[in-house]
């Protein structure tokens, strides 16, 4: 049954190369501390306003508040447009983290009406 799961997830990957450079930027930003500053040039060719990008690395970053970074980051660069489907799930991951006050700065900062 084992083999079974860890076949479905290789395979999964060799389908989604997204899967694995979503790994590999989600481990940038848990051990950078100032990752923001550095993430393009540390890891160029990303076209991290790709949809399938962001919400990748968004589905493999299990620290929600390091999402709302990576996130914050994303919306700062150009050519990123609001998807609303991304909201709603940060959004929940916030209040099923019980952090309130950044759910609520994010809706201010998002206008995001859940």
């Amino acid at each position: 049954m084992a083999s079974a799961t860890l076949l479905s997830h290789a395979l999964q990957i060799l389908l989604n190369p997204d899967v694995v450079l979503a790994q590999q930027i989600s481990k940038f930003i848990q051990t950078r501390p100032r990752w923001e500053q550095t993430l393009l040039s540390d890891i160029p060719g990303v076209n991290f306003v790709d949809p399938n990008v962001y919400n990748e690395v968004l589905k493999q970053q299990k620290n929600v508040l390091l999402s709302v970074r990576f996130f914050n980051w994303v919306r700062s660069q150009n050519g990123f447009l609001p998807d609303l489907v991304l909201f709603d799930m940060i959004f929940s991951r916030l209040v099923e983290a019980k952090a309130a006050r950044v759910a609520k700065c994010f809706l201010e900062e998002t206008l995001f009406e859940p």
